[in-house]
């Protein structure tokens, strides 16, 4: 299973077995896959399931926001990004002096 790119020069979410990791434009593994479910990386970060929750990792699999949600989707430009907490969506936004 293989999740699109979102934008040129991301990592793009594929699975092996049954985990996740990225690959780069040209195949090659860049994040081994580790991860129970993930997202493309959108704006710099990606979205990964770690232990039943969703939180986000850069493009060094640094985890920048810890796994505490039930379902996330992709950031966007302006550094927000839609999470399920308890059954409720809502949006999450990062400060600007935190985001690249």
């Amino acid at each position: 299973d293989a999740d699109p790119f979102t934008e040129n020069g991301a990592y793009a979410a594929v699975k092996s077995g049954d985990k996740w990791g990225f690959v780069n434009t040209n195949g090659d593994v860049v994040i081994e896959p580790q991860y129970e479910g993930a997202r493309s990386f959108s704006n710099g970060f990606g979205a990964v399931k770690k232990d039943g929750k969703w939180g986000f990792i850069d493009q060094n699999n640094k985890m920048c926001i810890e796994p505490t949600f039930d379902d996330a989707k992709y950031m966007n430009s302006r550094g927000n990004v839609f999470i399920k907490q308890n059954g409720l969506w809502s949006t999450l936004s990062l400060y600007s002096y935190n985001y690249k």
